[in-house]
């Protein structure tokens, strides 16, 4: 039922699939998946807040629950918690270490806090992880930004 919800999330049918994820946590309070999916909807309507509500449920209910936790550091980005993001950022690699995204994310974490070199590094990383990142266009120039830099200081 957590996939109808999803679903209903894809399509843009927020009222639909909180309903529905409502009716799963009536049934079902500890599962986790719905909380993420709660959260990925209220992430959509800007609700950060309430989504960070709804990612730390789930990692409380499962502690291993990557998504929720790499979600929840990206809603503390957007709230401008550098360091909750940075630690969640981390969290996530430590638990997977081949985790493209987290690496990148951390990158721009560090990027805005003027972390020049770690920055750089994590970006790296994420590009050997996963090189299709680079394909994005915002990625692609923030790469080149930081190969430029990394050049400059060299």
């Amino acid at each position: 039922i957590n996939k109808l919800a999803e679903i209903y999330y894809n399509q843009g049918n927020f009222t639909e699939a909180i309903a529905v994820c409502q009716k799963v946590l009536k049934e079902q309070a500890n599962f986790a998946p719905v909380y993420k999916t709660l959260g990925n909807i209220l992430q959509a309507q800007n609700k950060i807040d309430a989504a960070i509500r709804a990612y730390s449920l789930a990692i409380k209910i499962n502690p291993n629950f990557i998504e929720a936790i790499v979600n929840l550091a990206s809603m503390f980005y957007k709230k401008g918690q550098i360091d909750a993001a940075m630690i969640n950022y981390r969290k996530a690699i430590k638990m997977k270490p081949d985790l493209a995204e987290a690496y990148w994310n951390l990158g721009k974490v560090l990027e805005q806090e003027g972390r020049f070199y770690e920055a750089f590094f994590f970006q790296e990383k994420a590009l050997e992880l996963q090189p299709s990142l680079v394909d994005n266009t915002e990625n692609n120039h923030q790469y080149s930004h930081f190969q430029k830099w990394n050049n400059i200081e060299s």
